[in-house]
């Protein structure tokens, strides 16, 4: 009957296991964390081309000012669950998801683009 050696390169086999536990821990440690970067990255890519599509949307149903297009804003600024701000091109926010901000939506949004940037009221 064969037995396994008792010693390899001057190590036991006791050594050996240790080693061998060693290097497959960091191996796995390693593949989890390259995995993780390679999701992170594909998240935050799908991130940005989902805000450039958002925004694109928002400024044209904006720009056309019909009742039913801003009601479907609405609606998706409200279920959305990610706290966002839509601004206009001087920086003046002009629809925000208030839930999650905690800001209200002003009634009237034609004071709200009366508003001095300079000095802003609260």
């Amino acid at each position: 009957m064969a037995r396994w050696p008792t010693r390899f390169l001057g190590l036991r086999r006791r050594q050996l296991f240790n080693i061998y536990v060693l290097v497959g821990s960091v191996g796995i440690v390693l593949a989890v964390t390259l995995f993780t970067l390679q999701v992170s990255q594909q998240v935050e890519t799908q991130n940005q081309i989902t805000t450039r599509l958002f925004s694109s949307m928002v400024s044209r149903f904006w720009g056309a000012r019909e009742d039913e297009q801003l009601v479907q804003i609405l609606q998706i600024i409200r279920q959305s669950e990610v706290p966002f701000i839509v601004s206009d091109n001087a920086g003046r926010p002009i629809l925000w998801n208030a839930p999650l901000l905690g800001i209200p939506l002003p009634d009237d949004f034609e004071a709200l683009m009366r508003e001095d940037l300079d000095a802003p009221t609260d």
